[in-house]
């Protein structure tokens, strides 16, 4: 199926159930988003016994590059801009 559009000229008669479409889809990926992340903190138990393992989940919205950065001791890193708001 065709993917919604953010811009519909004037004389489209779709251009407000596009516009709704699309704001219907960004709805279900922040709800998966959330979903994900609760059934992490949900799973943390089953997986580890240790009491003082503690998981915080975050979700981001904004611009961001990912990758892993070294070769002794490689780690995975997010940068952007948006990071360090996420992070607080």
């Amino acid at each position: 199926p065709a993917k919604p559009c953010l811009h519909a000229g004037a004389d489209d008669e779709s251009a407000p159930s596009k516009t709704t479409d699309l704001q219907k889809e960004r709805a279900e990926f922040a709800m998966r988003a959330v979903e994900v992340g609760l059934a992490l903190l949900r799973a943390l138990t089953s997986v580890c016994d240790d009491v003082s393992l503690q998981m915080r989940v975050g979700i981001h919205t904004g611009s961001v590059v990912a990758g892993v950065v070294g070769k002794n001791g490689p780690r995975y890193h997010l940068f952007g801009t948006t990071v360090g708001y996420a992070q607080k």
